[in-house]
């Protein structure tokens, strides 16, 4: 697996990369320890700052209609 990491092309790349965030992340059993731990690799990889990151987030308003 770490042979294709070094010499396989960007689609194999992605698809390695997917499929190690399926293994960490499971959604059933909610655990927020792995979810900030994706963040964190994640902003890594982009080369983001958490501050970045937190640029992109814009409240809005909410309101509840019935």
């Amino acid at each position: 697996m770490f042979c294709l990491l070094v010499s396989g092309s960007e689609a194999e790349k992605a698809a390695l990369r997917l499929l190690a965030v399926s293994k960490l992340i499971n959604q059933a059993v909610g655990d927020a320890l792995s979810g900030v731990l994706l963040v964190e690799v994640i902003l890594k990889h982009m080369g983001w700052s958490i501050h970045r990151w937190n640029e992109l987030y814009h409240d809005l308003p909410s309101r509840q209609l019935k």
